[in-house]
């Protein structure tokens, strides 16, 4: 697990749009009583290699 921090922008509205457009749940720090402009990332997922393509993706998109 890890809190990454936005550096631009709201967190909540980073990973709202995140899983409406790509499919990739990511959910604010602040609701893991996690200070800051940060999200969670788990990274046990079979899925990984492939939510990190999607959000890449959406990161070259939203120029973040």
């Amino acid at each position: 697990i890890a809190f990454p921090r936005l550096l631009k922008g709201d967190v909540e509205t980073f990973c709202d749009e995140l899983v409406h457009e790509s499919g990739v749940l990511l959910l604010p720090g602040s609701m893991y009583d996690h200070p800051g402009n940060h999200f969670r990332v788990g990274f046990a997922r079979k899925n990984m290699p492939s939510a990190l393509a999607q959000l890449e993706q959406f990161l070259n998109q939203h120029t973040i």
